[in-house]
């Protein structure tokens, strides 16, 4: 299980609070692209449709950490709420997600905030039971999307806010909760919180711009820590943050701690920064989605679960299994390795002892990778067209390595990595369409 922590308020307990109230806010729920808990669709008859999405059914269970919690998934330990769950009724009809209004909006049984008073103790934190499900009309029935119990607080911190990712064996991709918390520490004067933005935050993703605008090019974004960062915002195919770009021969040859930051122009190539994308993806559940030119030809590769894990993890790839006519490079096999779940290396800090840097001739000195499989490398060396044989991909006479290169492919010219929130993920795409997008991108 993995756990993204997005605190955006804390303070210390010291002694800890003899009686007080803990009020959970919660703030988003996202079943990514609308799967069950056995990996079959929400809908199971209308699944390739954009409009049949998920009707989700919310119950939770806040425990404090101060009293002894159940141990029973099924029962909840708080006097309040006799031994069952809150139930929070149908929040979404064909949607994959919910982003839940606050200031005491309510739920079926649930205002958010919802107040949880305590006697007596101190605060010794929380934890919070999930029951997720679908409704299908077709079946009748309701689906288990997912169901777990998640300590979101351990009592070290008073106030705070916090997002979780829960895996789910069978499924393609893991549920999301993100949730605040204050147990008894004072809101300032006023109502807000310090340094709380007096008009709409700005964009997050390109998502974000997708829903005031309809043309792709340069955007600047803020990440959910307060970085702006400028970003090519692929509009026309609703809403992709281009998160690295090689459409030229911009030397992407760095040092690890160069691709931990953004480097680059998006008026050439750039890479957001490894530090920058682990904050994308533990905020929020993102899909991947990377476009290839060989000269007069594209392909691409969609993957609807991406994450970068955090610096302790050396910043590792985890993405499901890919979908397209590039070939699933992420999860090619190569003695026995794949990129999907190495983590990320340059020539002067390799992080993969199962595989010497000598044997990676993918690398070549070019550029920094997930290598695992040794298969793939986007940000390796982009030559001259002329390098290149016609529409084969292929080096004619490679001067000092393969270059860029996807499952086994050396590529011509370009490619780019593209992200956009799982629930916004388009369930059908138009091939046709899909191919003019491309063909744009590779003939720019």
């Amino acid at each position: 299980m993995r756990l993204a922590l997005l605190f955006v308020l804390c303070c210390s307990l010291g002694q800890g609070i003899a009686q007080y109230t803990l009020y959970v806010l919660l703030e988003e729920f996202s079943n990514g692209a609308g799967f069950l808990a056995d990996g079959t669709r929400c809908n199971s008859r209308f699944w390739f449709t954009p409009n049949s999405k998920c009707n989700l059914q919310l119950q939770l269970c806040v425990e404090p950490l101060s009293g002894p919690p159940s141990s029973n998934p099924d029962a909840c330990n708080y006097p309040q709420m006799n031994g069952g769950y809150v139930d929070l009724g149908n929040v979404t009809w064909s949607q994959n997600s919910i982003v839940f209004k606050g200031d005491g909006y309510t739920y079926g049984g649930w205002s958010n905030p919802y107040i949880v008073s305590v006697a007596s103790g101190t605060f010794q934190g929380f934890r919070v039971k999930v029951k997720a499900t679908n409704f299908d009309f077709t079946r009748n029935a309701p689906g288990v999307i997912d169901q777990y119990v998640y300590t979101f607080s351990d009592g070290s911190q008073a106030a705070g806010s916090s997002a979780y990712s829960n895996p789910r064996p069978n499924a393609p991709q893991s549920t999301f909760l993100s949730l605040a918390w204050n147990a008894g520490s004072d809101i300032p004067a006023g109502g807000t919180t310090p340094g709380s933005p007096t008009g709409p935050p700005p964009p997050g993703d390109c998502y974000d711009i997708y829903q005031t605008s309809a043309t792709d090019g340069p955007y600047t974004i803020t990440l959910s820590d307060g970085t702006s960062v400028p970003v090519i915002c692929d509009i026309t195919g609703g809403g992709w943050t281009v998160i690295q770009s090689r459409a030229d021969t911009t030397d992407f040859n760095k040092t690890f701690s160069e691709y931990e930051n953004y480097f680059g122009t998006t008026s050439t190539s750039y890479w957001l920064g490894l530090k920058n994308m682990n904050t994308m993806t533990k905020s929020k559940q993102y899909s991947l989605k990377i476009d290839l030119c060989c000269g007069s030809s594209s392909k691409s590769e969609t993957y609807t679960s991406f994450t970068i894990g955090d610096s302790s993890m050396k910043y590792t790839l985890t993405v499901n299994n890919g979908t397209g006519a590039a070939q699933d490079g992420l999860n090619k096999v190569a003695y026995s390795l794949i990129d999907n779940g190495a983590k990320f290396s340059t020539g002067d800090q390799w992080n993969n002892a199962l595989f010497p840097i000598a044997g990676c001739t993918v690398y070549s000195g070019f550029g920094g990778w997930w290598f695992g499989s040794c298969q793939n490398n986007l940000n390796g060396k982009v030559y001259d067209p002329s390098a290149y044989a016609a529409n084969t991909c292929q080096l004619t006479a490679p001067p000092n390595g393969p270059g860029l290169t996807w499952d086994s492919d050396a590529l011509s010219n370009k490619a780019r990595m593209k992200i956009i929130p799982t629930n916004g993920l388009p369930s059908f795409v138009d091939p046709e369409l899909e191919q003019q997008q491309l063909a744009a991108f590779c003939s720019s």
